[in-house]
């Protein structure tokens, strides 16, 4: 199992749809400049997914603390 394999997956379990605290690890990374303008759109549900999935590629999720 790759190391972020068990984030990745968490992160469907969970599906961070309406979750502030993933939209704001997004626009840090977005900030940073490791994902571009279109992942940072929030009006579709696919957009979402794919924040969580960024954001789990980068370690930039804490399941330690709920959002």
């Amino acid at each position: 199992m790759k190391p972020n394999q068990k984030k990745i997956e968490l992160l469907q379990k969970l599906k961070f749809r309406k979750n502030i605290f993933v939209k704001n690890q997004a626009r840090a990374l977005k900030f940073k400049g490791i994902i571009t303008r279109k992942f940072t759109k929030f009006n579709r549900r696919r957009d979402h997914e794919k924040i969580s999935l960024i954001a789990a590629l980068c370690g930039g999720c804490d399941f330690e603390r709920p959002g």
